[in-house]
């Protein structure tokens, strides 16, 4: 149950995961607030890559599992992002369909709801709307937009990519000289000039519905925060969203691909993950998970750590006890 990180320097940052580890993956985007459910069972793996330079940032992970994120994004900068692999099924944001053909532009401190298929690759970047406008580019500031990319523009980011993976590589990332600066730079102009070209082209294509979505979703995920040790009742989900179940159903199954009852099984056995990786961490002597569990709002032990392994191959005993 490790997360190893690698290169620290200034520009740049990369972690493998060999578990599922909510906490490392809260900033999988620079400055946002993230959180991570794993929706499918089996032992995650990953890696995520981090530069950051003055003008723009880039986040690049790759996910064995599928997964679903939740949280507000950087205030400062619009976040630009792209499928490079999508696995065997498409992923969504917001219940819009994408596929590695979509450019999906979210701009300054707006909500994030996407799910991530199995076998996900992406990358994503952060630049500030005074640059995009200084190319010309006015986008929205209150809803995401999704953009096509041409194959050669395709073409151009994974080249870009695999430089970044150059970089990040043996006597890359590891080496602070200033040919590995120069690279890195180059890398961060790539993208930036391929995605202003693609937002750049044709009118861009509002989310149906979208703000609806996120109304609900973000109701939801208040009322999971405010009220996580009660048991779950529809009704109460319903009332706080403001919203009806037929429509509460639809939206977790088009935004999240699972229904409501299973994100909130799934996000409540991420928090008790969370808190045994925390306590395991610690050395906390005095932690159980007992406490843990009932604390995550779960009542039947038993069942939970059916659950638990089912979900992370491994017990919940064991993650506490640092034996993955």
């Amino acid at each position: 149950m490790k997360a190893t990180l690698g290169s620290s320097s200034p520009l740049l940052r990369s972690i493998v995961f060999d578990s599922f580890n909510p906490s490392l993956m809260g900033d999988a985007l620079q400055g946002g607030q993230l959180a991570h459910v794993q929706l499918g069972p089996g032992r995650f793996r990953g890696t995520l890559w981090q530069s950051t330079l003055e003008e723009a940032r880039i986040d690049w992970g790759r996910y064995n599992l599928p997964l679903v994120a939740v949280g507000e994004l950087p205030r400062d900068v619009v976040t630009i992002g792209l499928l490079l692999h999508a696995g065997p099924e498409s992923g969504s944001s917001e219940g819009r369909r994408l596929s590695g053909d979509d450019l999906l532009v979210i701009p300054e401190g707006h909500g994030l709801h996407i799910r991530l298929s199995p076998g996900t690759e992406w990358i994503s970047l952060q630049v500030r709307r005074t640059a995009l406008e200084a190319m010309g580019i006015e986008l929205p500031s209150t809803v995401s937009t999704i953009h096509r990319i041409e194959p050669i523009d395709r073409a151009a980011v994974h080249s870009a990519a695999a430089d970044l993976a150059c970089i990040f590589g043996p006597g890359g990332a590891g080496d602070s000289g200033s040919a590995s600066a120069r690279a890195l730079a180059a890398c961060h102009s790539e993208l930036v000039d391929v995605f202003a070209r693609v937002i750049g082209t044709g009118q861009p294509s509002k989310v149906r519905g979208e703000a609806e979505r996120r109304r609900i979703l973000n109701r939801v995920d208040e009322y999971l925060e405010s009220d996580n040790l009660a048991p779950l009742r529809m009704d109460a989900v319903c009332l706080a969203a403001g919203t009806t179940l037929h429509t509460l159903e639809r939206t977790f199954r088009d935004a999240l691909g699972v229904s409501p009852k299973r994100y909130f099984s799934l996000r409540r056995l991420a928090e008790a993950r969370t808190a045994l990786l925390e306590a395991a961490a610690r050395r906390d002597s005095g932690a159980s998970v007992t406490d843990i569990a009932t604390g995550c709002g779960f009542v039947h032990l038993g069942r939970f750590s059916v659950d638990y392994k089912a979900a992370y191959g491994e017990s919940p005993s064991d993650t506490l006890k640092g034996r993955a």
